[in-house]
């Protein structure tokens, strides 16, 4: 089984969550992962590089940082670490640390490579419908500002989400 580390970053900006719309897909995870998403609602993040040189790999919190800045625009300023989310998918699991903050910087970008279009969205009016199912168990967690690890598996359409024990340094602030 291969392993990535990816992340998420969660950024508001007082009742609005910056929310982008993928237009590719995901992309260089693995046969069975690329190209799901596509067109999807999400938040802004993605796989946190390895230097080849060294091998060593990208921390969570700077591939947070730099994902967001690349896809948005935007740039987190002190995002901290409110989840651990693992997607399990039958060749490959997702490590996917889960960050949010009240501090940014930047101009939003209408749209990117990697994104149709960026926006502010009202808390209240996040489209779950346009969105990966399973968003709809751990999103909560993140808008409560309430610490979570969990394991999500299972198809696309219709994915098993379990929570795991909080086994890693977390606070909710």
């Amino acid at each position: 089984m291969q392993y990535k580390n990816t992340t998420i970053v969660c950024i508001f900006d007082g009742d609005k969550i910056l929310m982008m719309r993928k237009s590719a897909g995901m992309k260089n995870f693995s046969a069975a992962v690329d190209g799901h998403g596509k067109g999807l609602y999400n938040f802004p993040g993605g796989k946190c590089k390895i230097n080849l040189e060294t091998g060593a790999v990208q921390s969570f919190h700077d591939c947070a940082i730099e994902e967001t800045r690349e896809e948005t625009g935007i740039i987190p300023v002190a995002p901290f670490l409110i989840g651990q989310l693992q997607f399990v998918w039958p060749d490959i699991v997702l490590v996917n640390q889960v960050f949010i903050t009240d501090k940014h910087t930047g101009v939003l970008k209408p749209k990117t490579e990697e994104s149709k279009e960026n926006l502010w969205v009202p808390v209240d009016k996040i489209p779950y419908d346009k969105m990966w199912p399973s968003d709809k168990i751990w999103v909560p967690h993140v808008l409560a500002r309430r610490p979570f690890h969990m394991e999500v598996s299972g198809p696309a359409d219709g994915p098993v989400c379990k929570s795991l024990p909080l086994d890693f340094s977390i606070r909710a602030r």
